[in-house]
């Protein structure tokens, strides 16, 4: 029998998979978690580099494991403005991935692919809003739903989330904790009506836990002004977002525009400028300043860190003067930036 050479077997190139496989870069940093139960948790996730997405889309969390990178999709529930993603992660005993993502600490490395889906907010939609979801499906709507308290109109949102298991109601405290605070402090109030000094505290402290977070990486832009719900639904803000929300929880509890001042000030410990919430017991006595630098209530003699150089409230705009609390040089909407927040609020307050 003649042996036929054979021609050469063409090159045979690794499915595009496995080839994914064999160079994956890993593109990303945690920075935290909180777990909800043992068997759900928010894993917080900063890529090295911005990962555009829009609200309701979805990212491949991938990890290294026996030299192939194993994934799944996750949809942050976390704003597309946002440096740091949010994901909302259940653990399925015996699953390939997840008992593996259950053991990640701050630090460790992980992979993201780039953002995919279609399930997106229509532009400019200004019909009622209903989500329904269940388990860790509610993430999107999340996402979806910090986005809509950003737009300028509005529309009525309405949440359902089922679970098997209260503290599963993921992200419920952001949403609904600034009413619920207020609600609690609006009782405690009832009792002992007038004494404002009791509220400074609290009030101070629960703002105070959000995430300090700048405008650019959190809302896309240099300088922006939250109201107080989108600082909550969005878990973060800066020291004048802080001190926003501390003004109108403050007037929201009856305490007298008169007395509060959001005051502009330099600060020396940041060398940089800083917003500080300033309480007037007194026309002319010695202000209280919450700050989000310190969940202690100190008189402003005892911050001698901090500068005044004008303040203002719903009524009027002061400059500061040395020792003295100011002239007045007209009205708060002078500061385009409150008229723009004030037209917000307005917005929020018609549902």
């Amino acid at each position: 029998m003649t042996l036929r050479q054979l021609p050469p077997l063409p090159a045979r190139r690794l499915p595009p998979r496995v080839e994914h496989r064999l160079a994956v870069e890993l593109n990303a940093t945690v920075v935290g978690r909180t777990d909800l139960t043992d068997a759900v948790m928010v894993l917080r996730v900063r890529p090295d580099e911005a990962l555009p997405f829009a609200a309701g889309q979805y990212v491949s969390l991938g990890m290294m494991l026996d030299g192939r990178l194993v994934q799944r999709p996750y949809s942050p529930a976390s704003s597309p403005a946002q440096r740091e993603l949010e994901l909302l992660v259940r653990h399925v005993r015996g699953g390939e991935l997840t008992p593996h993502l259950w053991r990640l600490a701050n630090g460790d490395r992980v992979r993201l692919g780039r953002a995919k889906g279609l399930f997106r907010l229509e532009d400019d939609d200004e019909r009622q809003h209903l989500f329904v979801a269940t388990g860790t499906g509610v993430a999107p709507m999340i996402a979806m739903i910090g986005e809509l308290l950003q737009r300028p109109s509005q529309p009525k949102i309405t949440l359902l989330h089922g679970v098997g298991h209260q503290r599963e109601l993921a992200f419920a405290d952001r949403i609904g904790a600034w009413q619920r605070f207020i609600r609690l402090m609006k009782a405690k109030q009832a009792q002992h009506p007038g004494n404002d000094l009791e509220l400074l505290g609290p009030v101070n402290v629960f703002f105070n836990r959000l995430p300090y977070a700048d405008d650019l990486p959190h809302w896309g832009v240099e300088d922006y002004w939250a109201t107080p719900a989108e600082m909550v639904a969005s878990n973060g803000g800066d020291c004048e977002d802080y001190s926003i929300a501390k003004y109108f929880a403050l007037k929201e509890l009856g305490v007298p525009i008169r007395r509060l001042r959001i005051t502009y000030v330099k600060a020396a410990s940041l060398n940089r400028a800083h917003m500080v919430l300033a309480y007037y017991p007194e026309p002319d006595a010695q202000p209280l300043i919450l700050d989000n630098l310190s969940d202690e209530v100190k008189p402003a003699s005892q911050r001698p860190d901090l500068t005044p150089v004008y303040s203002f409230n719903d009524e009027d705009l002061l400059i500061a003067r040395a020792g003295e609390r100011g002239f007045r040089a007209g009205s708060a909407l002078q500061v385009r930036i409150w008229r723009g927040l004030l037209d917000k609020l307005e917005q929020e307050l018609k549902y």
